[in-house]
């Protein structure tokens, strides 16, 4: 019996989870056991200042691949009307029309 397109997606999206999981477990456990030697790299200065950076790009690659794969996992997915582009009618301002001005003095 072939499986569907639906149920290969959310298979696939387990094991990507899992793996992101197991990748983000393993970058805290670093960073945690190891505190003393990043915190004397990060301090340092100099192109040692990109560190802390990179780090956080990595940390946040992971963290987001690992939230996408659980949430396709669980089968919640975007729908498809979101992804259609929505073309808007162009707004019209109305047309001002001059009023008539109460002047205290008449003007010169």
């Amino acid at each position: 019996m072939a499986e569907s397109s639906g149920v290969k997606a959310r298979k696939r999206a387990i094991k990507k989870a899992l793996f992101y999981g197991v990748l983000s477990a393993g970058l805290y456990t670093a960073v945690f056991t190891h505190a003393s030697l990043v915190m004397s790299y990060f301090t340092k200065g100099g192109l040692y200042a990109l560190a802390p950076v990179v780090t956080v790009l990595v940390f946040s690659y992971v963290h987001g691949s690992l939230a996408s794969n659980v949430w396709t996992a669980l089968g919640i997915v975007a729908s498809r009307q979101a992804e259609q582009k929505r073309v808007e009618k162009p707004v019209t301002v109305p047309k001002r029309v001059e009023r008539p001005r109460l002047y205290a003095t008449p003007p010169v």
